[in-house]
């Protein structure tokens, strides 16, 4: 199995081409990317005409990972027309004056179900009824999950009502007609995780500790002083001494937390001690 890197175009949302009648007026639909607002690299919609796909790497830090290796001969004609519909829904989203930045949500969340229907049911977007019935099987699915405790209701019900809202779009159904035979998804509030609001000493202590933390290495970092570095935390009858060194450094941060036990109180000595005499006891 060979795995190839296609040729791509980059568009942005409003700079894809219609024709009189709102269709897409792209050539190959499969080629396109587009940039959409909360992904930091332009998210390779066209890809999604392949059924085996991957990311090139998985270094975040380069464009390389939004970038889908296919095989090729996995590649669906069947699918160009739904992506490029697809690509008209998001075109009218944003249009309509919707959120763009609501579209990241429903991009990776369409984008999960697709990778669902790659295994499960790899005509989804051939036709109207392939969809429809790849949706059925995929709400049985989560439905299964969900009984098993393997599934959180509430995301699966969001990700229901993304497919279902990209479908209605896309196939124009305007009477709601489409998925009455999907079982849906409802919400539940008790599945809802609700933070507690935290003790008011316990927040105050809490804030205390980061705010003497922040400071410190705030020091650190704009005087330019040298590792190691001890960083004091005390509060009420609580002490601990960090040691920041070169030992291993953090990408993008240079150096790192070794912490002491808990409610360990250093001696006075350590307390008085300079960084380099802490660096040669420890």
């Amino acid at each position: 199995m060979a795995w190839i890197e296609r040729e791509t175009v980059t568009y942005k949302l409003e700079e894809l081409s219609f024709d009189d009648e709102g269709k897409l007026a792209i050539h190959d639909p499969s080629r396109v990317r587009v940039i959409v607002s909360g992904y930091v690299y332009p998210v390779d919609i066209g890809g999604w005409c392949y059924s085996k796909r991957r990311k090139e790497r998985m270094d975040t830090t380069s464009e390389r990972c939004a970038i889908a290796q296919v095989v090729p001969d996995s590649f669906r004609p069947e699918r160009v027309k739904f992506i490029a519909s697809y690509l008209e829904y998001l075109f009218s989203h944003v249009k309509t004056g919707k959120s763009e930045k609501s579209l990241g949500g429903h991009i990776g969340q369409f984008q999960n179900f697709l990778v669902w229907c790659d295994k499960n049911a790899i005509s989804a977007l051939d036709s109207k009824d392939d969809f429809v019935n790849a949706v059925k099987k995929h709400a049985d699915f989560m439905i299964d999950k969900i009984r098993k405790s393997q599934f959180n209701v509430n995301t699966a019900s969001a990700l229901q009502l993304v497919v279902f809202t990209a479908g209605k779009v896309i196939f124009n159904d305007s009477y709601g007609e489409l998925f009455l035979s999907v079982r849906k998804i409802r919400k539940s509030y008790a599945a809802t995780k609700v933070t507690e609001k935290p003790d008011d000493i316990l927040a105050r202590t809490t804030l205390k500790v980061y705010q003497d933390l922040f400071e410190q290495l705030s020091d650190f970092v704009l005087e330019h002083q040298v590792f190691p570095k001890k960083v004091l935390l005390e509060h009420g009858g609580f002490s601990a001494v960090l040691i920041m060194t070169k030992t291993y450094p953090i990408p993008g941060f240079g150096g790192r937390l070794i912490g002491l036990p808990g409610y360990y109180d250093p001696p006075s000595s350590m307390k008085s001690s300079s960084c380099s005499q802490l660096s040669k006891q420890r």
